[in-house]
């Protein structure tokens, strides 16, 4: 954000209040030793004189001030406006990359061994995205839409104890998801102890898929679900009292298809479900 800082100016104009103030004392002075004391003609010359100056630098620095205030209102003006351009609602090929680890090291091998390791990766790409937004104090909204989206996740956690057992395990879980078109609205209103939240997203020729892999001593794991659809709505709602947040959310699809399958072998059973249609 682009902010001309005023606080300079306003002690300039606090001490030219004060100036002022001050010659008005002289000017005071001067006139009762006037009539008090019978002063010599250059004293009264050389006091006149001062206040004369002191009065012409007064203006002077009034003048300055008035130009000083008025060039940084201009700039302000400027600089508002310079940012209001900067901030374009579209962008292209708009991407975002986040890496997550506990590979640290500055970690103990101890540690290591105590608490495991994980690692994430999340990869976006919006080949065109829009989004605008308007805050004020208590309530904020705004709509954004994309085309040609794709996401992508990944995540691995392995962990050789199990509290003070010895148990060694691993989790995997990746998804994706890819949408021709996207748009989406979202709104909030309250304060920190009351709050409300509300957003709606709709995708057009969607697909996704979703991995995720358990591996434990007395467990196997193995579960995969595929779909795309023409259509899909996503729509979540919260609302959040003193800390305490509830949420509600939903989905909707039409024309959609898709597959899942499971096994684990701690059910002893293999799930395997057909392509659905909707």
């Amino acid at each position: 954000m682009i902010c001309v800082q005023t606080g300079k100016l306003e002690a300039a104009a606090a001490t030219l209040k004060q100036c002022k103030q001050t010659l008005q004392h002289i000017q005071y002075l001067q006139c009762s030793l006037h009539q008090k004391l019978p002063l010599a003609k250059s004293l009264q010359s050389e006091l006149h004189e001062l206040i004369k100056q002191v009065n012409e630098s007064l203006c002077y620095v009034q003048d300055s001030l008035k130009s000083y205030m008025e060039t940084e209102r201009r700039l302000t003006k400027q600089a508002q406006k310079i940012e209001r351009m900067s901030k374009k609602p579209y962008q292209f090929m708009k991407s975002d990359v986040r890496v997550h680890s506990t590979l640290d090291r500055d970690r103990s091998l101890v540690d290591f061994i105590k608490n495991g390791v994980c690692i994430g990766v999340f990869g976006g790409l919006d080949v065109v995205s829009f989004r605008k937004e308007v805050h004020s104090k208590y309530v904020g909204g705004g709509i954004k839409g994309a085309l040609g989206s794709v996401d992508a996740s990944f995540d691995a956690k392995g962990m050789l104890f199990d509290g003070k057992h010895f148990s060694p395990s691993a989790k995997l879980e990746a998804s994706f998801k890819a949408a021709i078109g996207s748009v989406g609205m979202f709104a909030n209103i309250g304060n920190s102890w009351l709050s409300a939240a509300a957003k709606g997203d709709v995708y057009v020729g969607s697909v996704r898929g979703e991995a995720k892999a358990v591996i434990r001593k007395d467990e196997v794991t193995l579960k995969a679900d595929v779909g795309a659809s023409a259509i899909r709505g996503e729509v979540e709602g919260s609302i959040q009292l003193f800390g305490i947040k509830i949420t509600l959310t939903g989905i909707g699809e039409v024309g959609s298809v898709g597959a899942s399958a499971e096994f684990s072998s701690k059910k002893e059973s293999l799930l395997l479900v057909p392509v659905r249609h909707c």
